[in-house]
């Protein structure tokens, strides 16, 4: 019986470890795009930084992320949902959720 919780346990982290690893990649690259486009160094762009107030997005700089990411996640995401988001965390959660959703 040991044997199978095991085992069960195991199956239950790989794949929260896969989880794991792809929300990794979601934010890394969610940050090195927002870095590149807003010619910033990645360390300083924090999950907690404004994206308005912090980043200084602009609408040139909106649609040049819009085009960035839906070439890397393959995700579209609207002009106006950048409006909405707060923080660069928001980003990456609409990001993450919808690069999950995918087909």
């Amino acid at each position: 019986m040991t044997r199978g919780l095991r085992y069960e346990n195991f199956a239950l982290n790989t794949l929260q470890l896969i989880e794991l690893d792809e929300n990794i990649q979601v934010r890394n690259g969610v940050i090195a795009i927002l870095a590149e486009k807003v010619n910033c160094d990645q360390a300083k762009i924090t999950g907690q930084s404004l994206v308005f107030a912090d980043l200084g997005l602009n609408d040139l700089v909106i649609d040049s992320l819009i085009v960035s990411i839906k070439d890397r996640f393959g995700v579209m995401v609207l002009k106006r949902d950048f409006y909405t988001f707060r923080t660069v965390n928001d980003l990456i959660s609409f990001v993450r959720d919808k690069y999950r959703s995918r087909p």
